[in-house]
């Protein structure tokens, strides 16, 4: 399917989302999920990548009244590369480490369409939203493996573009609470969570694991940078928890 093709698709389905946010009275069945979510990197992407990109995911839907139409938002943040090395501070007698980590954000509104009562519950999702790549350097002390041992730190390079997607999967009930006449209990099921996921962006420029060269034979010693310039798509699976109140 081609970028034309998701824009007509998306367009269509959020424009229901300006005549959802203000009718609170046709909102149902809240569901909120954390997610451990592994992707491989496609395309130009995946070219310059040696990591499959590593994320916790975060979400929250209601239904719209009782149908099988859920709305919300998707977050997922994470890493796609990470590099550690030492290197003298002013000189060769003091040495600090020196760590760069490749970070990813997405923030999506998602639009699911799922049953809402039955213990194994098929699904499949549209995403609209925005996609932020950056990486970032810091200098600790070279004994130090917490924040508390920072010395200096910087952002190398950040780049945010569009990104859409779609997704599937599948929800299994794994606890339901007994109904106790006397006693509210928010919490109605918990379930597992077993999916997939697209996304597709626009073009980003971002850095990498292998952006950075060092030449270590001068000192200071020299960091070459090189950074590029492609979509950053991702296939991504995930496994999870939903709770629904």
């Amino acid at each position: 399917m081609t970028f034309n093709k998701y824009t007509i698709l998306f367009a269509c389905l959020f424009a229901i989302f300006p005549n959802i946010a203000f009718a609170e009275d046709t909102l149902t069945g809240l569901n909120a999920g954390v997610a451990l979510l592994g992707a491989t990197p496609q395309g130009d992407f995946a070219d310059v990548m040696d990591n499959n990109v590593w994320a916790g995911n975060l979400f929250a839907t209601v239904h719209i009244a009782d149908s099988p139409v859920a709305a919300g938002i998707n977050l997922a943040v994470g890493m796609y590369g990470r590099n550690e090395h030492k290197a003298p501070l002013v000189s060769t007698l003091v040495t600090v480490k020196e760590i760069t980590t490749n970070s990813i954000f997405q923030g999506h509104l998602m639009l699911r369409l799922q049953p809402q009562h039955a213990a194994v519950r098929p699904y499949l999702d549209g995403l609209v939203g925005f996609t932020h790549l950056s990486t970032s350097t810091k200098v600790t002390d070279e004994d130090e493996y917490d924040d508390e041992g920072i010395i200096a730190s910087s952002t190398n390079k950040q780049d945010t573009s569009f990104s859409y997607g779609i997704g599937g999967g599948v929800t299994i009930r794994l606890w339901q609470p007994m109904p106790q006449p006397e006693e509210d209990n928010p919490l109605m099921a918990l379930h597992l969570d077993l999916g997939m996921r697209s996304i597709y962006t626009n073009p980003l420029t971002y850095l990498t694991e292998d952006s950075f060269t060092y030449n270590t034979d001068v000192y200071p010693y020299e960091v070459t940078i090189e950074d590029y310039h492609s979509r950053a798509d991702i296939h991504a699976f995930y496994i999870g928890l939903v709770f629904e109140f």
